[in-house]
């Protein structure tokens, strides 16, 4: 089911800038449900397509034969898709490889977690939708190194995602006759999670894939009927974040999940939210903060420093809490109040808790509540920050695409490669002269 969420203490939403905002969204809306049927727009049409997860499933099967581990090398959007599903979902089923992801450069930490795999039973999964990506092509090396002196066939060992279009990566596949799944070239890699980026590494952990396009489909679909931009959630969720950070000047949004499962889910939440409204001088800093975890970290500044932010809670029901009765706490200890509560329990007290103090302080807090953490329900959450994000952009006439900031980086960081490179090419030519 769609989620819905409960708001206080966003007063400037309920100025004339919720008009102001709510009458651009009225214009904004029917071209949002025609994107919901476009093909080329897959980050809202994708939910509905079910003609490329046959192909998914199949190399899925293919991937988990005879293997014990899948090793994902991938940074940014190419790996935190398919971390989020796979952790959210919870799926740990014995018959399946070991699902695990290697998404930044660590020289100390990535020869650590070869030497802990058997290259024989190991499938690689590389993927870079530009196939240019620096990190991959270094991890991808020194794990080709790995697996020739293991003498694994590359073909039987290595599945890339990549884009069509030639680049170093589409060379390394038909150099070595890779198999090989197409990246949809309209989906950056923070929009791919429903793709077969986000979902192939979950569907070899055996998730149910079809149930996570399902769920976000029901988000599209209560967008598809609404009349009204107020009967979309998504929608009234952007204008009171963007109205917050225009009037009241809250710059940070903190997700504030209560369940672990959701955490790397947070951190793709952020890359989102950062990546698409970071430009021209707007946007507002995404935070994670994991509760209850992180009520004895970051919950101090929330309380008592700058009021700067806004606060998303989620909340989990029962259902996907194993219920764990603590047993009886002798009275002389000074904790029998907590004997036979469950760490369900607890943890719903500490999150109303928590949620009652911040909006004590007449800060903006929003809530939703999760019955479990199912396929369909994570599907539903996942599009829902989909749109979001979208209307956001929208409402502050942001490129929601694309990430010139980035670019410069990655343009600047060749031109100190070259420069290392070249120095290495001398250093070498004087040691054999």
């Amino acid at each position: 089911m769609p989620l819905t969420w409960t708001y206080e203490n966003f007063e400037a939403f309920d100025t004339s800038v919720k008009c102001k905002l709510m009458k651009k969204l009225e214009y904004i809306l029917p071209e949002f449900k025609e994107k919901a049927i476009d093909p080329d727009k897959p980050m809202l049409s994708l939910p509905a397509m079910i003609e490329d997860l046959a192909e998914i499933e199949e190399h899925a099967e293919r991937i988990s034969f005879a293997n014990t581990d899948v090793l994902v090398l991938g940074v940014g959007g190419s790996s935190l898709g398919g971390q989020a599903l796979i952790q959210a979902c919870g799926t740990y089923i014995n018959d399946r490889p070991k699902v695990k992801f290697t998404d930044n450069l660590s020289p100390l930490g990535f020869p650590h977690s070869l030497s802990n795999l058997n290259p024989k039973h190991t499938h690689i999964l590389a993927i870079s939708k530009t196939g240019r990506t620096i990190e991959l092509h270094a991890l991808l090396a020194i794990v080709m190194k790995w697996l020739k002196e293991s003498n694994c066939e590359y073909k039987n060992h290595i599945t890339v995602i990549t884009q069509a279009e030639s680049s170093p990566l589409r060379k390394l596949i038909d150099l070595h006759e890779l198999p090989s799944l197409e990246h949809h070239i309209m989906l950056g890699g923070r929009f791919a999670i429903l793709s077969n980026v986000g979902l192939l590494p979950a569907a070899i952990a055996g998730i149910n894939i079809r149930e996570l396009r399902n769920g976000a489909q029901e988000v599209i679909e209560e967008m598809k009927v609404a009349k009204t931009p107020t009967d979309v959630p998504s929608a009234v969720g952007a204008a009171h974040i963007i109205s917050q950070q225009q009037h009241n000047n809250i710059n940070i949004s903190v997700l504030f999940p209560y369940a672990d499962r959701l955490r790397k889910f947070g951190e793709w939440y952020c890359q989102l939210w950062a990546e698409s409204l970071g430009k021209n001088g707007f946007g507002t800093t995404p935070v994670i903060a994991q509760g209850p975890l992180d009520q004895h970290s970051q919950l101090q500044l929330y309380m008592e420093g700058l009021r700067d932010k806004s606060y998303s809670f989620i909340t989990v029901g029962r259902a996907d809490n194993p219920a764990m009765n603590i047993p009886e706490i002798p009275d002389d200890v000074g904790m029998s109040s907590l004997s036979g509560l469950t760490l369900h329990d607890i943890v719903s007290a500490m999150s109303d808790g928590t949620h009652h103090a911040l909006c004590e302080t007449g800060q903006p807090v929003r809530q939703t509540h999760m019955d479990n953490l199912n396929e369909k329900n994570i599907g539903n959450l996942i599009m829902h920050f989909f749109l979001e994000t979208t209307f956001a952009s929208a409402l502050l006439n942001v490129d929601l695409y694309g990430q010139p900031g980035v670019e410069r980086g990655k343009i600047i960081t060749g031109e100190f490669l070259e420069k290392l490179n070249c120095k290495s090419s001398l250093s070498l030519q004087n040691n054999l002269d």
